[in-house]
């Protein structure tokens, strides 16, 4: 069935018509992620390199809070599907540093209520754009 649609469209994986892109899922009133053209062979190269890339940095997750914390002692992260492969280091946060998340959290709940919604919406809209650039890196973690 593609190869057939592939010879009346005059080349194979081209979008359906019929189907939005990511960018357009949820209509005009929302825009969604822009999503992977796994079709252009371009795209997928650059993802290639791009994965092949983070799997030569040495990740490490640490607990984030207001202040930087200590290294401690690093667990490896184990590849669910390659047991022999080790794609970070994390560091588990201590009872301490949850309690200290919490409160920090509960702390400054009254300024993100305070601000207008309009704002948070602009400030996540933002942390999205940031995490759709690094996708390629993201995805490699």
């Amino acid at each position: 069935a593609v190869e057939k649609l592939a010879q009346q469209e005059g080349q194979a994986g081209l979008p359906h018509p019929k189907i939005p892109l990511p960018r357009d899922l949820y209509g005009s009133g929302r825009s969604n992620s822009a999503g992977l053209d796994l079709a252009n062979e371009h795209r997928l190269a650059s993802l290639s390199s791009s994965l092949l890339n983070s799997a030569l940095h040495k990740w490490q997750a640490l607990p984030m809070l207001e202040q930087p914390v200590a290294e401690g002692e690093m667990q490896p992260v184990v590849n669910p599907a390659e047991p022999k492969d080790i794609v970070g280091y994390v560091r588990e946060a201590s009872d301490a540093e949850v309690q200290q998340a919490l409160t920090s959290a509960i702390n400054n709940a009254p300024i993100w209520f305070a601000t207008p919604p309009q704002e948070r919406a602009a400030i996540l809209e933002r942390a999205a754009v940031l995490m759709e650039s690094q996708m390629p890196t993201l995805m490699g973690i």
